[in-house]
């Protein structure tokens, strides 16, 4: 595993694995020389490209992405394969930024509105809208944190993971499915990813108080009783959304820059981690393979960027 580099910006030429290590299948990809030097982040919801060793080339490396062909209305679409994670994760992004930009609105609407001058029927619409697109940027944002969270969750557990939870009375076995079902989700990112990833208790750091607050009001949001449907709808416009919702993202740092070589790891899609560290960190995975095959170019590809 290689650490401090970017994904590149490089020209590219398109290639086909011979047969892909783990499925034994073809898979269409992008491949392009391997230069640390020249690496630098083009777009946060692309995949980290893979490292290919050939072992008939020696001393050279190429970087890899993997290309996705879908049927649009009977046409052929070719793109590289994103990042689901950082996809939820921008969506959340963009919220943010809209909810920046209503802020100092909205904490400004008291002031306006005890002017005493007729006025405050004219503004009182306008203000109200001001206060509905914030409350639907908010929403947007938290929904969509949580969503990363929880996918980036569901891509960590391996197949075959099992997990054992022991009380002072018995011990409990769980699979991968019986984990999604039945333990809750402050054991699933607390005790088991940390288990995975051999990593420290993640409820011990700085960022899990805002991690459980996403998760409380995220399942008031897509729950919401007759009962709550105001109070929400005040916290959203009084608790910190910002903070809330970067949470998820420090805990998929977290795991991305502190996780340790085990035998877990074998297991896990770790090549679909998001790039969305603070530190512009991401990991690059490395792979020998015996032979690398050219099939063709596409016109669409021939002398473009990553």
């Amino acid at each position: 595993m290689v650490r401090g580099a970017h994904p590149t910006q490089l020209s590219i030429s398109t290639l086909k694995l011979s047969k892909n290590m783990e499925t034994k299948t073809k898979r269409m990809v992008l491949i392009s020389k391997f230069d640390e030097n020249s690496l630098e982040l083009v777009d946060m919801r692309f995949l980290p490209p893979k490292i290919l060793v050939p072992n008939d080339i020696k001393d050279y490396k190429f970087l890899s992405r993997g290309i996705e062909e879908v049927d649009i209305k009977n046409n052929k679409v070719r793109f590289i394969t994103p990042s689901m994670v950082a996809l939820q994760i921008n969506i959340a992004n963009e919220a943010l930024i809209e909810i920046k930009a209503l802020n100092s609105k909205i904490q400004n609407l008291h002031s306006k509105q005890k002017l005493d001058d007729g006025s405050i029927n004219n503004l009182l619409i306008e203000h109200t809208l001001e206060v509905y697109n914030f409350i639907e940027h908010a929403q947007k944002a938290i929904i969509f944190s949580f969503t990363a969270l929880e996918t980036f969750i569901n891509l960590s557990i391996p197949n075959d993971f099992i997990w054992s939870k022991t009380t002072p009375r018995k011990t409990e076995v769980y699979n991968k499915e019986q984990i999604e079902r039945y333990i809750s989700w402050k054991e699933k990112i607390n005790l088991i990813v940390t288990d995975i990833y051999q990593v420290p208790q993640i409820k011990q750091m700085s960022f899990w108080s805002d991690l459980i607050e996403l998760l409380d009001i995220r399942n008031r949001l897509i729950h919401i009783k007759s009962s709550d449907d105001t109070e929400v709808l005040t916290d959203l416009l009084n608790k910190n959304i910002f903070k809330i919702c970067f949470s998820s993202q420090e805990y998929i740092n977290y795991i991305s820059e502190n996780m340790v070589e085990n035998d877990n790891l074998k297991a896990i899609d770790i090549e679909k981690f998001p790039i969305i560290s603070s530190k512009n960190r991401i990991a690059l995975i490395q792979e020998n393979v015996d032979k690398l095959s050219p099939v063709y170019i596409p016109e669409e590809y021939k002398n473009s960027y990553l």
